[in-house]
């Protein structure tokens, strides 16, 4: 999931394009996917606009259904040029802790980030469910100073990052199997 809008006069190259350009590469890494889950990818509205309607539907939508989502993946202010993607993990139990770490290793653009709730993944993680939350590495400098502002434009993209993004969600769901379903 990634969330498609920005808020008034920012460009919001970094607060959301990024995560929507990656959703976009997680479509095409996995237009012929074939593996045992049903994967949904997930445009989000409302985040930057605090009226989250469209979290209001996603949880009407889901709701009775939670135990059926194996997991998300939100990717919000990710390719921050400089950087890497920090990748942090919520109500994941210790066997898909250590995929994710795995997983992780895999990719030299990514390291495990700390925990932050301020997008569309806290709405998951509050229902219990297993999430991974992608972002830069400078997310908190970028919320204090960048994002939500005209100062959020491309030039402070990563295009390689991105890409690597969606790559690393791509090579994510294809290694879910590893752990044997929702249960796991």
């Amino acid at each position: 999931m990634a969330h498609i809008d920005s808020k008034g006069g920012s460009p919001g190259a970094i607060d959301n394009a990024t995560g929507v350009a990656a959703l976009l590469g997680v479509a095409e890494l996995l237009s012929e996917y074939d593996g045992p889950y049903r994967v949904e990818l997930i445009p989000m509205n409302g985040e930057d606009y605090y009226g989250s309607t469209g979290e209001h539907l996603f949880v009407a939508q889901n709701e009775g259904r939670w135990e059926e989502l194996l997991g998300t993946v939100n990717m919000d202010a990710i390719g921050a040029r400089g950087g890497q993607t920090a990748a942090s993990m919520y109500a994941v139990n210790e066997r898909v802790g250590e995929l994710i770490g795995r997983v992780v290793r895999r990719h030299d653009t990514v390291s495990l980030g700390e925990e932050w709730y301020e997008s569309d993944h806290s709405i998951v993680a509050s229902q219990g469910r297993p999430t991974v939350a992608l972002t830069s590495t400078s997310f908190r400098e970028l919320s204090a100073t960048v994002t939500h502002t005209e100062k959020d434009t491309l030039d402070l993209v990563d295009p390689s990052l991105v890409a690597a993004a969606a790559e690393f969600v791509a090579d994510l769901v294809r290694s879910l199997p590893a752990v044997g379903g929702p249960e796991a």
